[in-house]
Protein backbone atom coordinates (compact mmCIF):
# COMPACT_ATOMS: atom_id res chain seq x y z
CA UNK A 1 0.00 0.00 0.00
CA UNK A 2 1.31 3.44 -0.90
CA UNK A 3 1.10 6.03 1.86
CA UNK A 4 2.34 9.59 2.21
CA UNK A 5 5.46 8.27 3.94
CA UNK A 6 6.37 5.65 1.33
CA UNK A 7 8.46 8.09 -0.71
CA UNK A 8 10.88 10.80 0.35
CA UNK A 9 10.34 14.39 -0.72
CA UNK A 10 12.85 17.20 -0.97
CA UNK A 11 12.44 20.83 0.11
CA UNK A 12 10.54 21.62 -3.10
CA UNK A 13 8.05 18.86 -2.37
CA UNK A 14 9.23 16.56 -5.17
CA UNK A 15 8.87 12.83 -4.64
CA UNK A 16 12.35 11.41 -5.12
CA UNK A 17 12.64 7.96 -6.65
CA UNK A 18 16.05 6.68 -5.66
CA UNK A 19 17.25 3.89 -3.37
CA UNK A 20 14.75 3.06 -0.65
CA UNK A 21 16.28 0.77 1.94
CA UNK A 22 13.17 0.79 4.14
CA UNK A 23 10.91 0.11 1.17
CA UNK A 24 13.20 -2.65 -0.09
CA UNK A 25 13.08 -4.33 3.31
CA UNK A 26 9.29 -4.16 3.18
CA UNK A 27 9.19 -5.61 -0.35
CA UNK A 28 11.66 -8.34 0.64
CA UNK A 29 9.52 -9.30 3.67
CA UNK A 30 6.29 -9.51 1.65
CA UNK A 31 7.58 -10.68 -1.74
CA UNK A 32 10.87 -12.52 -1.18
CA UNK A 33 10.77 -14.06 -4.66
CA UNK A 34 10.24 -10.74 -6.47
CA UNK A 35 12.33 -10.48 -9.62
CA UNK A 36 13.09 -6.85 -8.71
CA UNK A 37 15.11 -8.01 -5.71
CA UNK A 38 17.23 -10.53 -7.54
CA UNK A 39 20.56 -9.48 -8.98
CA UNK A 40 20.82 -11.22 -12.30
CA UNK A 41 22.55 -11.12 -15.66
CA UNK A 42 20.13 -8.51 -17.01
CA UNK A 43 21.92 -5.81 -14.99
CA UNK A 44 24.25 -3.58 -16.98
CA UNK A 45 27.24 -1.56 -15.83
CA UNK A 46 26.80 2.22 -16.10
CA UNK A 47 29.84 3.93 -14.68
CA UNK A 48 30.42 2.48 -11.23
CA UNK A 49 26.85 1.17 -10.88
CA UNK A 50 25.10 -2.02 -11.87
CA UNK A 51 21.64 -1.02 -13.05
CA UNK A 52 18.63 -2.39 -14.78
CA UNK A 53 18.71 -1.66 -18.54
CA UNK A 54 17.17 1.69 -19.52
CA UNK A 55 14.07 0.18 -21.13
CA UNK A 56 13.32 -1.82 -17.98
CA UNK A 57 13.96 1.20 -15.70
CA UNK A 58 11.50 3.22 -17.77
CA UNK A 59 8.86 0.49 -17.39
CA UNK A 60 9.48 0.21 -13.63
CA UNK A 61 9.43 3.99 -13.11
CA UNK A 62 6.20 4.26 -15.15
CA UNK A 63 4.46 1.76 -12.85
CA UNK A 64 5.73 3.56 -9.74
CA UNK A 65 4.88 7.04 -11.06
CA UNK A 66 1.38 5.95 -12.06
CA UNK A 67 0.82 4.46 -8.59
CA UNK A 68 2.02 7.67 -6.90
CA UNK A 69 -0.13 9.88 -9.14
CA UNK A 70 -3.14 7.66 -8.46
CA UNK A 71 -2.63 8.21 -4.73
CA UNK A 72 -1.59 11.87 -4.86
CA UNK A 73 -2.23 13.75 -8.10
CA UNK A 74 -0.72 17.10 -7.09
CA UNK A 75 2.85 15.91 -6.51
CA UNK A 76 5.82 16.51 -8.78
CA UNK A 77 8.18 13.59 -9.22
CA UNK A 78 11.96 13.72 -9.54
CA UNK A 79 14.20 10.82 -10.57
CA UNK A 80 17.20 11.56 -8.45
CA UNK A 81 20.51 10.69 -10.12
CA UNK A 82 18.75 9.39 -13.23
CA UNK A 83 19.74 10.37 -16.76
CA UNK A 84 17.86 13.15 -18.59
CA UNK A 85 16.77 10.75 -21.35
CA UNK A 86 14.90 8.67 -18.74
CA UNK A 87 13.14 11.78 -17.42
CA UNK A 88 12.21 12.72 -20.98
CA UNK A 89 10.90 9.23 -21.80
CA UNK A 90 8.60 9.46 -18.78
CA UNK A 91 7.41 12.99 -19.58
CA UNK A 92 8.98 14.53 -16.46
CA UNK A 93 10.10 18.16 -16.40
CA UNK A 94 13.68 18.88 -15.27
CA UNK A 95 13.41 22.68 -15.36
CA UNK A 96 14.59 24.37 -12.19
CA UNK A 97 15.61 21.15 -10.49
CA UNK A 98 18.87 20.27 -8.79
CA UNK A 99 19.91 17.13 -6.99
CA UNK A 100 19.45 17.54 -3.24
CA UNK A 101 21.25 14.27 -2.49
CA UNK A 102 24.65 15.78 -3.14
CA UNK A 103 24.20 19.15 -1.49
Amino acid sequence: MITDTTFFTNESGYALLDRFKRTLKHIRSRFPESALLKVNKSLVREGKKLRYPKNLRIKMFRIIIDAIKKHKTDIDIALCKEQPEIWKALGLDMKGLKCNCLS
